[in-house]
Order: structure tokens, then sequence, then C-alpha cells
């Protein structure tokens, strides 16, 4: 009631980043990679991969499409598809565990884009952000990583190909859309509610305009990216 603007600004400007980078740049891609994870192509990829990710992470090949989708579509992906690739059982607990603590990869569009481009005003300090953070990431997964058993048997080549889903692919592509939706939508509400508290936080404690950003940036990440764009 007594930041009623503020709050409501905060509230919008989770609005205007969901609709216009977080919903078109995940949607697609969101509802994409489900289709081919009901068709096979993780079985594909995971074969053809298997050596790669055996030696680097110790990780069976079907983990390649998480570190591949994560990098393309930014987070949270890497947890919508560890957890699918958890539920079909081609990872265990572990794996999944290890699979997410460097998997966190930020959309590149919006990396280069609008923190470089627009907030920022360079480009060229969008690209060594994300390319920072890219390294960052596999850094983690060389430095934590534990050596497991992992299969290497060849694969049937018939199961490389089997589909995972009985249903027509309208009724795949229908309960692809219906659970990204489902997705964006409880990612909106996320967003919107740490928003509003950065927010509050930062009109009931007089911050000076670095240490607002830091403790809004560990709040939530966008607000925390405006703040540093108008720091001196």
């Amino acid at each position: 009631l007594i930041y009623s603007q503020e709050t409501l600004k905060s509230v919008l400007f989770a609005f205007n980043i969901w609709r216009e980078n977080i919903f078109p740049s995940l949607f697609p891609f969101f509802v994409i990679s489900d289709l081919l994870m009901n068709y096979g192509f993780v079985n594909i990829l995971g074969e053809l991969t298997k050596k790669i990710m055996n030696k680097l992470f110790y990780l069976p090949g079907e983990a390649s499409f998480v570190i591949i989708a994560s990098m393309l579509s930014g987070f949270p992906s890497s947890a919508k598809f560890v957890k699918s690739l958890l539920e079909e059982r081609k990872i265990n607990t572990e794996e999944a565990e290890y699979l997410l603590s460097f998997t966190h990869f930020s959309n590149p569009l919006f990396v280069i884009g609008v923190i470089g481009s627009t907030m920022l005003k360079s480009k060229k300090l969008g690209f060594i952000i994300l390319f920072c953070h890219i390294i960052s990431n596999f850094i983690i997964a060389i430095v934590i990583r534990k050596k497991r058993e992992v299969d290497t048997s060849t694969i049937n080549i018939d199961k490389l190909f089997t589909i995972n889903s009985n249903k027509s692919f309208i009724q795949v592509l229908t309960s692809s859309i219906t659970k990204t939706i489902n997705t964006l939508i409880l990612l909106l509400g996320i967003v919107t509610t740490f928003l509003v508290l950065s927010t509050l936080i930062s009109n009931l404690i007089n911050l000076n305009d670095f240490t607002r950003a830091v403790i809004s940036g560990i709040l939530e990440m966008t607000q925390g990216i405006k703040y540093i764009s108008v720091v001196n």
C-alpha cells in the first residue's frame, strides 16, 4: 500500500520482460524440444555423443541433449529437460544433480540483445558476458565431476528410432504446447514475485545504487541488470 506505484511498475516490468524476451525465445524451443524427445531424437544424439560425454563428464550420451538445448534456449530449460530424462530413466538422480550444476545457461539472445545492446549499449560487452557465462559453467563441470560407471555398450539400431509415445502427432503436439504454457506461466509468476520483493526491499532500506543492484540481482536477475545499467 505504501509503495503501490513502485510495485505496479515492477509487475509491469516483469510482464514486459516475459512478453518481449522470455516467451518468444523459450516457447518455440520448448515445444520443438519436447517433440524431439517424444520422437527418439535424444536416443540418436545420445548414441552419437556417448564417447565424448563419457570422457569429458562421465555422463551418458543422452545428457548432451540437455547441454546443447539449455545453451541455445537458456534457463530454466535445463531443469525441464533434466526432469524429462530422469522420468524416462535415461539418467539417475546423481547424474541429474550434476547436470543441473553446470547447465544453468542464460538465453544467448537475451545476453547479447537485451543486456549488451539495450541495457549496456554495447553488443561487444554482450558477447564478452556470454563467453564468460558459458566458460564458467564448463569450469564448474570439470572441477566438480566425479568418475562414475557409465554404460558404453552399443545400442540396438531399432531401439535408436523408437518413438516414446503411442499418441498421434496432434496429441503429442497438444501435450507439448500445454506443458510449455504451464512452465512459462509459472516462470512469469516466479519472476514477478521476486521483482516485487526486490522492489520493496530497495524502497524499505536506504541503499546506494551499487548495493541495490547487487541485492536485486541476487533476488531477480533482470531487475539487477536494470539497476547495474544505470549505475555511474
